[in-house]
């Protein structure tokens, strides 16, 4: 009878030994879960190798002798386990899609307050309740490991069983490496092994930075053979580029929307090229700008080293400034940053962790730059323009639009996000506005061309606002391109052919800019310019492998 009881004990033991580490496994299960079971193959994927990963971590947590180092060991893992998973459950409720390499670049991008500001907009009771229960499943898991080691310590019959079936332990834990290392070695599998981009992401990111740096400090560095510019040593030039962001064209007056968000910018219309179909390549800033302002296009993402427009500017003898209302850093220096950073005169206005200001407050740094007794001036304005969260990128006196906007989303939610967007988007025509009015007032050879570095989707065709590559939208890439030219401008610069239907991806944006200025040099491909009589019509391709026009203009 007390034989019977015995094993009967040492059965209980063994059971709360094995569902002590349940805990790790209970992160995938109610992801798997929550997202929607087996419909899903990236989940799927996700799954299994997250499975694999729990069981390995199991195994070789057993092997420790050190009681103090197993406790550590096993805290960290769980801690881990935790946040990969959630990482990837919010990633895929947001987006719909599996965590990329790309997204490394973006979170590493992202500063403390577009990361306040992403969560507050997108952090929603589901997701809080999510992470709730991780939070709650990771103490749980923790007081059953420590209880289970307590009991370990004290029972004789286990550990006398692990040594018994230490050999079975050691060969399952060597077949199971051996799997999951074959299935992140697999190549329809790899794509959906967390740690695999993470390594390479952040590998990836590293690299490029470490390129950057080789020629971010040289003013007049890249690519730029028999380099000539017609600019005369005599003439007053100024040449501005605005860099709006996350604005699309369609809540736009300019382009025919109902709202009058447009109304100073409006005024000026017979001075306007309002550029019908320009798209940009990305739906995501860095990315945009990374080949917006140098010569990198979907088929030679590395000709992003190859030299920047400031670089361009420079060599042509131009005093180029650089001034911003975007945070010049994430984690690292973005790249934007680094582009901006050969430029002679950098300003970045939003440094605080807290408050962005208002776009206008760039106005008066450019006002006195202009004001600077040099011949020719090259200045990129990057605004923070229409980006979320929108009510906090303008003023109160432009909060006019309240009634319930046209949208096919009827709910309060969907109303309050258009109208803080339309209200931004009024606001961003004032900037602007002002920004051509202080050009003009230099009476000098200049042009004005605006564009911004991505769109947004704002309920116009989906449930949703916000952008991003991974699910992106017609909106999300459509946006602004307007060009303003001096009365000397026009005069002297009589080559240019202005189409204003014809289709363009921003990401050939250095060419344009280049023959607006007069510059060439060998690499410049006149085709590429929109403005050029020698323009041709390329395929538009986003996220470096999708055709736009077969995607949204069936």
């Amino acid at each position: 009878m007390l034989f019977l009881k015995s094993i009967k004990a040492n059965r209980m033991t063994f059971l709360k030994s094995v569902t002590s580490y349940v805990g790790f496994f209970i992160p995938s299960i109610i992801s798997f879960l929550f997202i929607g079971l087996s419909k899903d193959l990236f989940m799927r994927a996700d799954f299994i190798q997250n499975v694999l990963s729990a069981l390995l971590i199991i195994i070789l947590i057993n092997f420790i002798i050190n009681s103090k180092l197993k406790h550590i060991i096993t805290i960290l893992a769980l801690f881990f386990i935790h946040l990969f998973v959630l990482t990837e459950l919010v990633h895929h409720y947001l987006y719909r899609s599996q965590f990329s390499t790309s997204s490394i670049f973006i979170l590493i991008e992202t500063n403390p307050v577009e990361a306040r500001e992403y969560l507050s907009t997108y952090l929603d009771f589901k997701l809080l309740l999510v992470c709730a229960v991780f939070v709650l499943n990771y103490l749980i898991s923790i007081f059953l490991f420590k209880r289970r080691e307590k009991q370990n310590s004290q029972n004789s019959w286990l550990n006398h069983s692990i040594k018994i079936y230490s050999k079975q332990l050691t060969i399952s834990s060597l077949i199971l490496s051996i799997i999951f290392i074959m299935s992140i070695s697999y190549e329809k599998l790899r794509p959906f092994s967390l740690l695999n981009n993470l390594l390479n992401g952040y590998a990836t990111y590293k690299q490029d930075q470490a390129n950057y740096k080789k020629f971010s400090y040289e003013s007049e560095g890249g690519q730029f053979t028999n380099f000539l510019s017609n600019s005369s040593n005599d003439s007053t030039e100024v040449y501005v580029l605005i860099i709006g962001e996350s604005t699309t064209r369609s809540h736009l007056s300019l382009y025919d929307y109902y709202r009058k968000t447009n109304p100073l910018l409006g005024k000026l219309k017979n001075e306007l090229i309002i550029y019908q179909d320009v798209i940009s390549p990305h739906a995501h800033t860095i990315p945009s700008l990374n080949k917006m302002l140098t010569f990198a296009d979907y088929s030679n993402l590395d000709a992003k080293f190859d030299g920047t427009v400031i670089q361009m500017f420079n060599k042509a003898k131009f005093k180029t400034y650089w001034l911003s209302n975007q945070r010049p850093s994430g984690i690292y220096d973005t790249f934007v940053t680094g582009i901006a950073k050969s430029s002679d005169e950098r300003y970045f206005i939003n440094t605080s962790n807290y408050v962005t200001p208002f776009d206008g407050e760039i106005l008066k740094i450019l006002k006195n730059k202009l004001d600077e007794d040099v011949n020719k001036k090259f200045i990129v304005i990057h605004l923070f323009g229409t980006h979320g969260i929108y009510s906090k990128r303008y003023p109160k006196a432009f909060n006019i639009f309240h009634k319930n906007p046209q949208t096919k989303f009827n709910h309060e939610n969907a109303y309050n996000f258009i109208n803080a967007f339309d209200n931004a988007n009024l606001y961003n025509d004032y900037v602007i506005s002002e920004i051509i009015k202080e050009v003009k007032g230099t009476n000098s050879k200049s042009f004005v061309l605006y564009l911004s570095d991505h769109g947004e989707e704002v309920f116009e065709t989906r449930n949703s606002e916000g952008h991003t590559d991974l699910i992106a939208s017609k909106p999300m890439l459509d946006i602004p391109f307007v060009l303003w030219q001096s009365e000397i401008y026009k005069k002297t610069e009589t080559q240019h052919v202005y189409e204003e239907k014809r289709s363009y991806n921003s990401e050939d944006l250095i060419f344009t800019i280049a023959d607006l200025a007069g510059i060439t040099f060998d690499e410049f491909e006149p085709t590429k310019s929109i403005v050029n009589a020698q323009f041709e019509f390329k395929k538009r391709v986003i996220i470096d492998t999708v055709d736009y026009d077969k995607r949204f203009k069936k």
